[in-house]
């Protein structure tokens, strides 16, 4: 009985890590279209004084190339005071599957220079879902539709 249980118990733990553990369970799913999302101190985009200043952000998906954002338009105010919201549209091209992004606030304006990385954000662009299609309409039965006889075709 001892060793079913000891058994039961390693079991049990091995569970429990293999579902802290999968890559997956915390992911995030998106379909397309989709945006990229991260926050910057206020401050390094605004010109305030004795600040680090962003010049612009490079977006990095996958093991691909750094790609120079700019600023990007449309900025929002964060949840998180001091900070603003930027985005950035997905790629359409991109393929269904795992993929990590990550962004880079730099001073330079030259590509990768006076660069910091922020910590890489996993996810998984899942297949699109397809349309509903159309529910069928004027649906009937019986030997009457729409006030006329139905014929009966004499097989032969």
């Amino acid at each position: 009985m001892r060793r079913f249980l000891g058994t039961l118990m390693v079991l049990a733990v091995a569970l429990l890590l293999v579902a802290v553990s999968s890559g997956a369970f915390a992911q995030t799913h998106v379909t397309q279209p989709f945006h990229y999302f991260w926050d910057e101190q206020t401050s390094s985009v605004t010109g305030a004084a004795g600040v680090a200043q962003v010049n612009h952000f490079e977006l990095q998906v996958d093991a691909g190339a750094p790609l120079n954002v700019a600023i990007p338009a449309g900025s929002a105010p964060s949840a998180v005071l001091g900070n603003t919201t930027y985005k950035v549209l997905a790629d359409p091209a991109l393929p269904v599957g795992a993929h990590t992004f990550v962004v880079y606030s730099c001073s330079g304006s030259a590509l990768g220079v006076g660069c910091v990385v922020a910590v890489p954000f996993p996810f998984v662009l899942d297949s699109p879902i397809p349309p509903v299609p159309a529910k069928a309409t004027n649906l009937g039965v019986g030997p009457v539709r729409h006030g006329r006889q139905l014929k009966k075709i004499a097989k032969d």
